[in-house]
């Protein structure tokens, strides 16, 4: 099922001015704007949200997370400290999974290779807080330029843990065909609105069109021969 459980519309500055709200504020806004998580909620995010600020509110609100990291940042393995990109690249292969690439020229089977560990994550200079969850680092020694640095709250102790978490970030992209249908689908960049008021009222309709759209899309892809009426 695809699905809006909210949604906020943001400018991204170029240049920011003083205590403007910064991405992080936001997405802390729309976490506490649904509520705390009612039973195993995951929210998957790409390195922009790498924020200890953000990961921390996940924290408090219960929910859980898998995040692509983008800082090297300080981390605690039993009671040693480490870097975290030099510790993860250090731990052997545990684990493989196959993955679909998807290129310009259309798409190609590979195999992931998968390390995990648990860890304390520390947030900025001069702050004595941590958070403990768990790393899954994911390569491929076919294609160098593939690597992912997950974090999660959850426990991965397992072979299984850590294909779980990297089957959950792959769900990612369907936030990028969200967007996709927004632009190409929904032709929202060719509306001719001139004020924000109605331009946002705009995104709430579009916003529902797009999900339908995908899960027409889905629908279509396991069940080629249905009737689209019946969806």
């Amino acid at each position: 099922m695809i699905g809006l459980a909210a949604q906020k519309v943001w400018i991204r500055q170029s240049q920011k001015y003083g205590n403007e709200t910064s991405e992080g504020d936001i997405w802390q806004e729309t976490i506490a704007g649904i509520g705390p998580s009612q039973s195993h909620w995951v929210t998957v995010g790409d390195r922009a949200s790498d924020i200890f600020s953000f990961i921390e509110a996940l924290s408090l609100s219960n929910w859980n997370c898998v995040i692509r990291t983008t800082h090297d940042r300080k981390i605690r393995v039993r009671d040693t400290d480490y870097k975290l990109d030099d510790y993860l690249r250090s731990l052997p292969e545990g684990a493989i999974t196959r993955h679909i690439l998807r290129t310009k020229t259309g798409s190609k089977d590979c195999i992931l290779k998968l390390s995990w560990t648990q860890a304390d994550l520390f947030g900025p200079q001069r702050s004595r807080k941590f958070i403990t969850g768990s790393y899954v680092r994911v390569w491929c020694e076919e294609d160098p330029t593939i690597e992912w640095i997950l974090f999660t709250l959850s426990p991965v102790i397992s072979a299984e843990d850590a294909i779980e978490i990297v089957e959950i970030y792959k769900q990612r992209w369907i936030i990028e065909e969200y967007h996709k249908c927004l632009k190409s689908g929904c032709k929202i960049e060719e509306a001719q609105l001139k004020t924000v008021e109605r331009l946002l009222v705009l995104f709430g309709i579009l916003g529902i069109i797009a999900t339908r759209l995908l899960t027409l899309r889905d629908v279509s892809r396991l069940h080629p021969n249905e009737i689209a009426h019946k969806y």
